[in-house]
């Protein structure tokens, strides 16, 4: 028998950058917005180079190959490999959504449950004066109403 209990505990979000096209938004605009100053300056103007799985025609393995890419046109990878680094990435001082979307593009949009969610923001204002309710019960009810970040509950 189901426990809906339990399958709602164990229930993942993540940033559905589908929504974001359905609803007419640019997903890219809205997240080079949350990078440093120093990434939004670079964005298109230089080249990275990063590792993208393709299938090997002979083998039909998956093996990775390095191909440059504009920089910033992953903004999950940008983001996670310098902005989210910096202690100001997330603050008390927005809205508690908008630093659960922090969250999701700091961590490359991997589907995390609320109690996840809840963690991370506890880590990431740990050296910060909150005082905010940041219950599992509170970042659930913002993951499960949210209808500005695109973010939706993680189904296979």
């Amino acid at each position: 028998m189901n426990n809906p209990e339990k399958e709602k505990d164990e229930r993942r979000y993540f940033i559905d950058v589908r929504w974001y096209q359905e609803k007419g938004r640019s997903f890219a605009f809205i997240a080079r917005s949350r990078m440093c100053q120093g990434c939004q300056r670079r964005v298109g103007k230089e080249e990275t180079e990063v590792r993208v799985p393709v299938v090997d025609e002979t083998s039909g393995k998956v093996v990775f190959e390095m191909r440059k890419i504009p920089y910033g046109e992953d903004p999950f990878t940008t983001i996670g490999t310098c902005c989210a680094k910096k202690q100001d990435f997330i603050s008390v001082r927005w809205p508690l959504l908008e630093a659960i979307f922090r969250i999701f593009l700091a961590n490359a949009n991997q589907p995390l449950t609320a109690d996840g969610v809840c963690q991370r923001l506890k880590e990431w204002m740990a050296h910060q004066d909150v005082r905010r309710d940041l219950s599992t019960a509170v970042i659930e009810r913002l993951l499960e109403n949210d209808t500005y970040y695109g973010i939706r509950p993680f189904v296979v």
